[in-house]
């Protein structure tokens, strides 16, 4: 049991309601409705996300994929109301509609018949949007498979067979999603080739270590950060390219949009959601709790049970020298 004085009151909680406490509140940082809720405020006929301004003379639109982006389509239309013409979203499960806006089935982990569907119904919708509208982007974890549009000449099911290999061979996820971009006619920048409207915002939920745009849904707004070398010497790594037909490799050796092309002159990236976010709220509230309180890293990889033996290790340090600080202490990682 700890005791705790707060406002002069004593309160005994036990280490598991703190710990529970303390997920919560990181969970609560980590919502998408909530984090958009905060995040973007109409002003009139402006639009403020996360301090940049954005101007609102036309229409507003809502795009998304990811296992997210319908939870963040509802804080849009709570937010816009009437000023929402329409949209396409795509999910795991699909839906019916948030206010005007579809929310359509997708397939996930691997792309496959309900996502070719649902991404040619986003595709056909941005052929309504004007240069003086405004288009918002939900980006979260699972768009690389909700929302897929191959490039000409390449099939869907060989997308989805080398998504597949590589991910059972090994690959990380900016392995993966290097190759997967240029096989794909939306991802890495190249979806802002189908958007007229003269600004694009896209509000991003992060599940990447990092919190790289170019890779979080494989960029599909973001300018690539890696090229043509790094995603052959993927596939060379992974035994693959030798395999590949050769009208494969000829577009894996085409580059993607970078950063400095007028493409993303358009075009606002906002992290809304991160795992540092989550960590701080649950430093926060423990710091509250009168617990010295230090985030370790918000950049954790590897195995899980590995990973336990050094947090396990760090843990005992403290209790038993004070270092990395003296008990009560909590230690955050993520």
């Amino acid at each position: 049991m700890v005791t705790i004085k707060n406002r002069e009151v004593l309160v005994r909680i036990s280490g598991a309601e703190l710990l529970l406490d303390a997920i919560e509140t990181a969970l609560k940082a980590a919502d998408p409705y909530n984090a958009v809720m905060s995040k973007v405020k109409l002003r009139g006929d402006y639009v403020e996300v996360e301090g940049k301004r954005v101007e609102v003379r036309g229409r507003i639109h809502v795009l998304g994929f990811g296992k997210a982006s319908a939870r963040m389509a509802e804080a849009l239309v709570e937010i816009f109301g009437d000023l929402i013409a329409g949209g396409v979203v795509i999910t795991p499960t699909g839906g019916n509609r948030v206010g005007p806006v579809e929310v359509l089935k997708g397939n996930h982990p691997i792309p496959g018949e309900d996502t070719l569907k649902a991404s040619k119904r986003l595709l056909e919708y941005l052929q309504g949007v004007g240069e003086g509208d405004v288009v918002f982007v939900a980006i979260s974890g699972g768009g690389s498979a909700l929302f897929e549009v191959p490039e000409e000449g390449v099939e869907l099911g060989e997308i989805a067979k080398l998504s597949d290999e590589l991910m059972g061979r090994g690959a990380d996820i900016v392995e993966l999603n290097a190759v997967r971009k240029r096989l794909s006619a939306v991802k890495g920048g190249k979806l802002l080739r189908y958007i007229k409207a003269r600004r694009v915002v896209s509000l991003i939920v992060s599940d990447v270590v990092g919190d790289r745009l170019d890779t979080i849904a494989s960029g599909p707004t973001a300018p690539d950060a890696t090229d043509k070398a790094f995603a052959v010497a993927v596939l060379k790594k992974y035994g693959l390219w030798d395999s590949l037909p050769e009208r494969l490799r000829r577009l894996i050796e085409i580059e993607t949009p970078k950063a400095g092309d007028p493409l993303f002159d358009k075009v606002i990236n906002v992290p809304v959601v991160n795992n540092l976010g989550s960590l701080q709220k649950a430093a926060e509230r423990l710091a509250l709790r009168g617990y010295n309180t230090i985030i370790l890293t918000s950049m954790l990889e590897g195995e899980a049970r590995e990973v336990g033996r050094v947090l396990a290790s760090v843990i005992k340090s403290a209790a038993l020298h004070g270092f990395p600080a003296s008990p009560p202490v909590a230690i955050l990682a993520g």
